[in-house]
């Protein structure tokens, strides 16, 4: 959301900019635990608020994998993340 949503984010677009979202989204980057989820949900809310981004479609990730891999979770950005994967 970062990128999307920051000021000074690569693929913020629409030019979006608010000081609170900006500082939400920043405090939720230093943290790498679940309570950081609460810090982006509030920079998110207030730029839900603003509807900043209207999203008018949405693919499906669909994930096959071999038996006997464990330890993956699909997450709905659609990046693959390997760091608690076990074989």
């Amino acid at each position: 959301m970062w990128q999307m949503l920051h000021t000074g984010g690569t693929f913020n677009w629409g030019h979006y900019s608010d000081a609170g979202v900006d500082k939400a989204l920043d405090d939720a980057r230093t943290v790498a635990d679940v309570p950081a989820a609460r810090l982006l949900r509030q920079g998110v809310g207030t730029g839900a608020q603003d509807l900043p981004l209207i999203y008018l479609w949405t693919g499906k990730n669909i994930v096959g994998m071999k038996r006997g891999i464990g330890g993956f979770l699909q997450v709905p950005d659609g990046l693959i993340r390997l760091q608690n994967v076990t074989m």
